[in-house]
């Protein structure tokens, strides 16, 4: 079920995607919000989210009380992705050319 990410999946996209989980990794984030703060189009912020859960880097979390109408159901990251990412932090900045 798990399908890898590996070297060759990654891509700037999912460096972007990624930062905006390590910018508030305790946030439920929904793939709308995360293509506002990117600056992706919803479709391309689907796909990535998509894989990203197939690779067991992402969980869906359930609904909350704050958007009990929302029809999107809020990703957060896997415990282990968020230590990985948090030691990798320096190097997405980096590949991605953000300064934050």
């Amino acid at each position: 079920m798990n399908k890898p990410i590996t070297r060759s999946t990654i891509n700037a996209n999912m460096l972007k995607i990624l930062e905006v989980f390590l910018d508030a990794p305790d946030t439920p984030l929904v793939g709308v919000d995360i293509a506002i703060e990117t600056g992706l189009a919803q479709s391309t912020v689907s796909q990535v989210l998509a894989a990203l859960r197939e690779a067991g880097w992402l969980v869906r979390t359930r609904q909350t009380d704050t958007t009990p109408q929302s029809p999107w159901k809020p990703y957060v990251l896997h415990e282990d992705t968020r230590l990985w990412l948090s030691h990798a932090r320096g190097d997405i900045a980096r590949l991605t050319g953000a300064s934050r």
